[in-house]
């Protein structure tokens, strides 16, 4: 939906907001669905919302009308967004009858005409939806419609409807039976049984009799550690174990500090065979550190784990064996897993009923020589160790395809609480991202971990086995997109270095933009802060944390403005949002946030009403039509940078040519819109030696022309280094789309501290002053020949510009701006 001319600036309104946010989302298929599950916004709902339907409904307002039994045949404007819509709502079932919406718009889009086929994703998941409710009756008549999805995991959704456990009418269990092992039999594996036992849950009356046994060279030692185990679900995992075809086998059993009153229950265990070996350890301090007791208690060749409450079948490690004897270049391998809860139902709602078991990986002795053991964690610590072992070995880790394992799916456990349809915590995301910094940039030799060693790497407070209890403080806070290194990335760690310098304690918070939405789900922080949090310098506090500071900035607005539905725990008693980009473009169009919007949502998400900063003047105009004293401050926060560090004396000019050049985003908005104009700036005569840095494509368009002209030097986004890019300029000249509002200019700022003569339109002057030259676009020409007349001109305006720098710009005007907010 185009933006148009009529639109207020002083008065922008939700529905054009939601209106370029659908534009957005149709040009990125699936990406608003998957951020919205990521974050877990409910508020981007109303996008699909607003898109879907001719009156524009919200997303309450529409699930109001459906529950009540509402037609909206005839209101159906976009039947792509309201199935997009729909599985939305059913993913992620925050609010109450979000079951009952989601499912009657995923009906609407199935019956919406007989041409148009539902994808299988859909049809999938109102499926499983409508097992989990028990309609067995919709779901068939569905299945019968979608043939691939009928045959899926050799039928096992329609299977579901025959299982005798969840459906206690039925009187045969073969059904169900024979499809739950069409899963092993695919694989030549022996099928398994059902004890007769209602005393005991179904899954732990699992058994299976294969027709064999190896009596292998090779001793393999299991590991398996619990910690106040149920000992039914003990027995079942470890009875597997005992039961393997390969019988050349130890069993570790580590007993995680359970406590005196199941010291019975492990000792009831060590009697059911004499090659279990039970080790208590002094305290609880969680799965891996235990799994490091029995790693180095281990005496077999092969070491492998095994969850206190799954089931692993009787060739599982038999077949690890084989396959690791037919691959010398792997270090080790795991096996796949049939995932169902403890009624052995596999239908759960947006996942497979088949997929890796992370507990299950079988490694050489020499793997746990080189790499040593897991890292110091209650959580997670298995998916480091499946990186760090290929890492460190150079050998890689295969997976076996057979579902050699059945895994126990509890509502409760510890790590179910971390994932959800397309989400997963904030701490599984910073601690891979940590761990991955670590294993990009150390030795191979120097990643070993053992009692010795000292792990750069940040264990997230939730994961630690000594800091858990611990609310941490800060002094300063900056919240904002993380994973991106750009202007505001950069400019938020040259204010962290500007109060380390004086001693603040300061850490950041990862928050993602829905303006931003992707369908990938980006782990890793940039690099630059990645590395301080790893070293200590910055700490790391997640949206969810106990924890408190005096200031929180939260740069960039946007995020605000389709926020995740939970509210934070962290206690700020000041915030700040720091304006570094207007509220729409000038004349209304793409708009990227509403102000009071942004401000509601902050309120209610942290508990404190904050108060506004600009990054530069022309952002203030535009928020002074929305805002005043005290709620907008009165002085600004404009970029910073360590000059001393950027500055390059000049003695000379690069050429006899000037030499004129830029670096930006190759975005259309960032470069003029007029291909007169672009000439005259740039030209391509030869008349001066133009070098630009971030691609082309943009400026080319404005030409007409997809040839780059032979009086340019075009350079890739970071094909140099910035400031060796700009000390090769004698002129740096920056203009944009007439449109467009910049809010500070990291790329201005980042070229007046490299000692560049910077030239810019007049808009510019309010927020550079003195230490930029200002004129229009035909005048900059003249103005270059004359400062390239005279070098005397040209040094004085570079001197200048530095003068201007320390006042305005520098570690120390920033720092006296903080305090003021530190001590309001």
């Amino acid at each position: 939906m185009a933006a148009t001319t009529e639109r207020d600036i002083a008065h922008l309104k939700r529905k054009d907001l939601l209106d370029d946010y659908f534009t957005i989302a149709k040009r990125r298929k699936g990406a608003l669905v998957a951020t919205a599950l990521r974050t877990r916004s409910v508020s981007m709902r109303d996008i699909l919302a607003h898109g879907g339907t001719f009156s524009n409904s919200s997303s309450e307002m529409l699930k109001d009308l459906l529950l009540s039994g509402g037609d909206i045949s005839h209101d159906i404007a976009d039947i792509d967004a309201l199935e997009e819509l729909g599985r939305l709502v059913l993913l992620q079932n925050l609010l109450e009858g979000d079951g009952l919406f989601g499912e009657r718009l995923l009906f609407i889009a199935h019956g919406f005409s007989s041409s148009r086929r539902q994808s299988p994703r859909y049809s999938r998941l109102l499926i499983q939806h409508l097992i989990l409710k028990n309609d067995y009756d919709k779901a068939s008549e569905i299945l019968d419609q979608n043939k691939e999805v009928d045959k899926e995991f050799f039928g096992y959704l329609r299977a579901e409807f025959e299982n005798p456990f969840t459906h206690l009418d039925k009187v045969t269990n073969q059904t169900w039976l024979a499809n739950f092992n069409r899963h092993f039999l695919e694989y030549n594996l022996s099928p398994i049984l059902i004890e007769e036992n209602s005393a005991v849950r179904p899954f732990d009356r699992i058994k299976s009799f294969p027709d064999h046994t190896i009596h292998g060279d090779e001793l393999v030692s299991v590991v398996l550690t619990a910690f106040r185990p149920d000992e039914t679900r003990l027995t079942t995992s470890v009875c597997s174990i005992l039961n393997q075809t390969w019988k050349h086998l130890e069993l570790i059993i580590v007993n995680d500090g359970s406590g005196p009153e199941y010291s019975e229950i492990f000792k009831r265990i060590s009697k059911l065979d004499t090659r279990i070996k039970i080790i208590d350890a002094p305290f609880n301090q969680g799965t891996y550190i235990a799994r490091n007791i029995g790693y180095a208690a281990s005496r077999g060749e092969f070491i492998a784990g095994q969850d206190d409450d799954d089931w692993s079948h009787p060739e599982r490690i038999e077949r690890q064996v084989k396959y690791l004897r037919a691959n010398p270049n792997s270090i080790g391998c795991r096996v796949n897993g049939v995932m169902c809860n403890e009624y052995l139902n596999r239908v759960r709602l947006g996942y497979k009923p088949v997929g890796p078991n992370a507990s299950s990986l079988l490694i050489r002795r020499n793997g746990y020589d080189l790499a040593g053991g897991y890292l110091e964690a209650r959580k997670a610590a298995d998916t480091e160790y499946f990186y760090r072992l290929p890492k460190v070995t150079g050998l890689k880790i295969g997976t076996l395809a057979e579902p050699l394992s059945i895994i126990r799916i509890l509502p409760k456990s510890l790590s179910r609480s971390d994932f959800g349809p397309g989400w997963r915590h904030s701490s599984r995301r910073a601690f891979r991202s940590s761990y991955e910094y670590w294993h990009k940039n150390t030795k191979n030799k120097d990643l070993c971990v053992d009692g010795n060693s000292s792990v750069a790497v940040k264990v997230p407070r939730r994961f630690s086995i000594r800091q858990r209890d611990k609310r941490p403080e800060f002094d300063v806070v900056f919240a904002g997109d993380w994973k991106s290194y750009g202007g505001p990335q950069k400019s938020m760690l040259e204010e962290i270095f500007a109060l380390r310098q004086r001693g603040y304690k300061v850490a950041i918070m990862d928050l993602e933009a829905g303006r931003f939405m992707k369908a990938s789900d980006r782990t890793a922080l940039n690099e630059p802060i990645q590395a301080l949090i790893n070293d200590g310098e910055v700490d790391q506090v997640l949206y969810d944390e106990h924890a408190y500071t005096q200031l929180l900035i939260l740069r960039y607005p946007p995020i605000l403005q389709f926020f995740t539905h939970d509210v934070s725990k962290m206690h700020a008693k000041c915030m700040v949002i720091l304006a570094n980009q207007a509220p729409s473009e000038s004349d209304g169009s793409d708009i990227r946030y509403i102000v009071a919007d942004c401000h509601k949502t902050a309120k209610v998400a942290f508990g404190v009403t904050p108060v506004w900063i600009p990054q530069g003047p022309q952002i203030r105009k535009f928020l002074e039509l929305y805002l005043s004293n005290p709620t907008l401050t009165e002085f600004d926060l404009p970029g910073i940078l360590d000059i001393d560090n950027w500055w390059h004396n000049r003695s000379y000019y690069r050429s006899m040519i000037p030499v004129v050049g830029r670096h930006s985003r190759d975005d259309k908005m960032k470069w003029p819109a007029n291909d007169d104009v672009l000439k005259t700036l740039y030209p391509v005569d030869g008349s001066f030696d133009v070098r630009i840095m971030g691609g082309s494509k943009s400026p080319l368009r404005v030409l007409g022309t997809k040839e780059v002209p032979t009086a340019w030097i075009v350079y890739k986004k970071d094909e140099l280094p910035v400031p060796d890019f700009l000390y090769s300029l004698d002129y740096f000249v920056f203009y944009q789309h007439p449109q467009a509002i910049e809010a500070f200019g990291r790329a201005i700022l980042e070229a007046l501290a490299s000692g560049t003569v910077v030239i810019l339109p007049p808009h510019f002057k309010s927020v550079f002053g003195k230490a930029a030259v200002y004129a229009e676009p035909q005048d900059v020409p003249a103005v270059i020949r004359y400062l390239h007349s005279d070098f005397a001109l040209y040094k004085e305006q570079i001197t200048q510009a530095k003068r201007v720098l320390k006042e305005q710009f520098s570690y120390d005007s920033y720092s006296k701006n903080i305090e003021k907010l530190l001590t309001a």
